[in-house]
């Protein structure tokens, strides 16, 4: 059982009573290293690696009963299809939604909806990926009239000052008008939000749920 399922972990994150520990294992879901061209971070590659490590560690400690059990074999391909994949991600979302009343599914192709909305998640951890990111979503939602949301998450990196780096972020906001032009599809919304390692409050995973939110519910309304 690689792939992990709703249900199974469900079960283990509601065992998480603590907001900052479930706020950890959401950071944790940020990052997929296997993506990472080493000549592209140059000497910030060492900092990745001591990332890797902490994530490695935090999954381990909260999945460690199915390795236990047997439920999980082979620790590699669990990270390869929930971690690096960005599915234990969608699932955290998908669970914090649900607890904010709104029906959060994922589809077979991992897309996360909510209602007739679309929430098309990007993990950026470097810049170099990003205009091919958004060449992906018009190549996806070109002829389709679906109500959209983008969140682009950034998570922090060691000593980031994370009040300037949020700040810089909203640039990204360009983005909205750029996929409103070339998708020609106005109920589209872009989201940015920048997550601190340690739980801060308008860092967090539950400050990006409260924004998300608000999000959906107005675009429900259109």
């Amino acid at each position: 059982m690689e792939l992990l399922s709703f249900e199974e972990f469900e079960k283990y994150y509601d065992k998480i009573k603590n907001d900052e520990n479930k706020h950890e294992l959401f950071y944790c879901s940020l990052f997929d290293i296997t993506s990472i061209d080493e000549r592209q971070v140059g000497r910030r590659m060492k900092e990745f690696r001591e990332i890797e490590k902490d994530v490695i560690e935090k999954i381990r400690f909260v999945f460690n009963p199915l390795f236990k059990k047997k439920k999980i074999e082979n620790f590699e391909e669990f990270m390869k299809k929930n971690v690096y994949a960005d599915r234990l991600c969608r699932l955290i979302i998908k669970k914090e939604l649900e607890k904010k009343r709104l029906n959060a599914y994922l589809l077979e192709n991992m897309d996360l909806k909510t209602s007739e909305i679309t929430i098309e998640i990007k993990r950026i951890i470097s810049g170099s990926n990003f205009l091919e990111y958004v060449e992906d979503i018009v190549e996806k939602y070109t002829n389709k009239n679906e109500k959209i949301i983008v969140l682009l998450i950034f998570p922090q990196f060691e000593n980031e000052n994370y009040e300037r780096i949020s700040q810089l972020i909203e640039i990204y906001y360009i983005v909205e008008e750029y996929l409103k032009l070339k998708i020609q599809n106005d109920n589209i919304r872009v989201l940015c939000q920048y997550i601190t390692k340690k739980c801060t409050k308008n860092y967090s995973l539950f400050k990006l749920i409260e924004r998300l939110t608000e999000v959906i519910n107005c675009l429900k309304r259109i």
